[in-house]
């Protein structure tokens, strides 16, 4: 069985060289004080909207977290949900991802952090085996294909995946040969019957209508299908400490999510949590910023007093950078 520090960047390589062999510099460096409105060409009347409700448990008080220089992150006093005030709409979306494609890309594809995804990939299939044999995945927003790649070595029969980018998936030699990838839900046919699993890493935080979107992928679903979520953590050490400098609260991140709103969500729309935990401890940032150092490309220097701040003691307290989240579907 995997470990889950085995795939953590900053227990691998130690958090300065994790970011730079993973490409990272430029997601995590300056994160507060850049100007997202004016870099991207956000009109924030024609591009945001303003947040009035939250949209996974219908309150309508918020309370602020932080600021940063366009918007604020507002938090819901009911179930803990996050969101950026205003929250950029789908054509203020639009801008933010033809301008990062490039950059998201170039952090994914190098060895480093192909090297740790495919274990983290290995690790959330071993989660997921526990609870059902699954013969059929779809992945959504599949990227450059690493986990389909993991799930066909797996033995799963049937692979498939939606990606909307093109730019992602055109010349990625992880996917496995001939898998269909579909450029929406909405393409992904059901003649064989809905799939055991469908997989979501890193994609349901860019939704604007998650509760839409996870409405829509029944179709594809059957009863007891297996749903594994992964997305950043609201709540986590590093988001807590860092706050507007962590790149966690950027404009292409539409809505944030605590272990509490996450699990709320996913049983308000039929589903049935089998298993939760944090992954990726941070803890090498975390670190740094509590030595006064810049967090993510310093040397780490740690002082005894803080010998408490481990990976496990992170994890033990749901903590992490990432939440991850096995449900299984009950009502379709």
């Amino acid at each position: 069985m995997i470990h889950k520090d085995a795939f953590d960047g900053n227990l691998v390589f130690g958090g300065k060289k994790f970011h730079l062999e993973t490409n990272r510099k430029p997601l995590v460096t300056g994160a507060a004080d850049v100007d997202e409105y004016a870099r991207y060409d956000i009109d924030v009347h024609a591009d945001t909207s303003p947040v009035d409700r939250c949209l996974v448990c219908g309150a309508r008080r918020f309370d602020t977290l932080l600021r940063k220089i366009n918007y604020r992150v507002i938090c819901c006093l009911r179930c803990g949900t996050g969101y950026p005030a205003p929250r950029p709409l789908t054509s203020g979306l639009k801008k933010v991802y033809r301008s990062r494609a490039r950059d998201y890309k170039q952090s994914h594809e190098n060895a480093a952090a192909v090297s740790l995804d495919r274990v983290k990939y290995r690790y959330f299939l071993e989660q997921a085996d526990r609870f059902a044999a699954i013969g059929s995945v779809l992945e959504i927003g599949s990227g450059i294909g690493l986990f389909c790649e993991a799930a066909a070595a797996r033995g799963v029969r049937r692979v498939e995946a939606v990606e909307q980018s093109e730019y992602m998936w055109k010349g990625s030699l992880f996917y496995p040969p001939g898998m269909p990838i579909h450029a929406g839900i909405e393409k992904v046919g059901t003649a064989e019957g809905g799939f055991d699993a469908v997989a979501m890493f890193c994609v349901l935080e860019h939704i604007l209508d998650f509760n839409g979107y996870l409405d829509a992928l029944k179709r594809v679903m059957h009863c007891g299908s297996l749903l594994l979520v992964e997305v950043p953590n609201l709540m986590s050490l590093a988001s807590r400490l860092i706050r507007a400098h962590s790149p966690c609260f950027n404009i292409e991140h539409v809505t944030y999510f605590c272990m509490k709103s996450l699990t709320m969500l996913l049983k308000r729309c039929g589903f049935a949590v089998l298993h939760r935990e944090t992954v990726i401890s941070e803890i090498s940032n975390v670190r740094n910023y509590l030595s006064f150092k810049e967090p993510y490309l310093s040397d780490a220097e740690v002082e005894d007093c803080f010998d408490f701040v481990t990976a496990d003691w992170i994890h033990a307290n749901e903590l992490g950078s990432r939440l991850f989240v096995i449900a299984r579907l009950e009502t379709s």
